[in-house]
């Protein structure tokens, strides 16, 4: 099955417009998975043992969830320079 998984592993092999369209792809699940939490966080349908189960586990990495956030826009903001400076 081509899964996100799958298609990050070729992500390397990809050529320069793929890979801002993967970024793309991959920041928009993420909007979505946040505004799905967001609705479960207001209706108070969030899970609490998940909630500390990721806060504990984000905690052993030395991250909070601002943090982590953090991290995956700068990681996701260098992929798409390396990206941008590959086409020219």
């Amino acid at each position: 099955a081509r899964g996100g998984r799958s298609a990050g592993e070729s992500f390397g092999s990809f050529d320069p417009l793929g890979k801002v369209a993967f970024i793309d792809a991959i920041e928009a699940v993420e909007d979505r998975w946040d505004v799905f939490m967001a609705r479960f966080a207001l209706l108070s349908a969030l899970n609490e043992d998940f909630c500390e189960q990721s806060a504990r586990f984000l905690s052993s990495m030395g991250l909070s969830d601002e943090g982590f956030r953090a991290l995956l826009r700068a990681a996701h903001a260098t992929m798409r320079a390396n990206a941008e400076r590959e086409r020219a």
